[in-house]
This record gives structure tokens, sequence and C-alpha cells, in this order.
């Protein structure tokens, strides 16, 4: 079906688990460092600065699909 994954669901990580300087992989922009936290409303705002070429994004914790590495 089209509907079907062929992967795993990648775990989000919670808003508890990150800080600044902590090590993150995203499925598309790649790994990269997190900037800075902050809660938002029901969220946390997440800054990430991307190795890749991708630079700095603003992600909100319960879209981002962030995996924490070490």
């Amino acid at each position: 079906s089209i509907y079907s994954r062929d992967k795993a669901p990648v775990p989000s990580v919670a808003s508890s688990e990150l800080k600044a300087g902590d090590h993150v992989r995203h499925a598309q922009f790649g790994d990269g460092v997190v900037v800075s936290c902050r809660p938002v409303k029901d969220d946390t705002e997440v800054v990430v600065a991307f190795t890749s070429g991708v630079g700095v994004k603003k992600l909100l914790l319960s879209f981002a699909k962030l995996e924490k590495i070490e």
C-alpha cells in the first residue's frame, strides 16, 4: 500500500532529555548540535545548528522527530 512505512519510526526525544550542546539527528536535515531549548505552550522549541550545510533551524519537538546521538 502507498501508506505503508518501510522504516520503523524513530523515537522522538522528550524535551527534558535535550539541552544546549547535545548532538541530534534529523531524518531530513542530518546531524546537528542543539543551540537552545525553550518551552512554547504545550511544546518545546529547539534551535539546532545542522552540520550538513542546512544551517540553523528552529524546530518544535512534537514535529521534529529528533534522535539524540552520542
